[in-house]
């Protein structure tokens, strides 16, 4: 997270790159099928294209939770794939902070 921190400060300001659908939508798909190492590679790829925080805490992220919200509210996603899709994401950012040597 550090490290992304500085890449944030040290980026330039302006819009975030919105995270095209299939992006999002795979990232959902390995959170709710628990595979934390894929669903890391997804997220590294998209920072490595804006490297800014904002561009996985306000793109990527927030669109995948919106798509969870969306599947819970629809009924096709149950409690059970919510809660693996929660507890892959907490894996990715542990994942991802070790990387970070946090």
């Amino acid at each position: 997270m550090r490290r992304l921190a500085a890449l944030r400060r040290a980026a330039p300001e302006g819009p975030v790159a919105v995270p095209a659908p299939c992006e999002a939508e795979g990232l959902c798909t390995r959170l709710v099928r628990g595979d934390a190492e894929g669903a890391a590679d997804l997220v590294r790829r998209h920072c490595a294209r804006d490297g800014r925080y904002a561009c996985l805490s306000d793109g990527l992220l927030a669109d995948a939770a919106r798509r969870l919200g969306a599947g819970w509210d629809a009924d096709s996603l149950s409690v059970i794939d919510v809660s693996v899709a929660v507890a892959t994401l907490l894996r990715v950012h542990a994942i991802l902070r070790s990387e970070a040597g946090e």
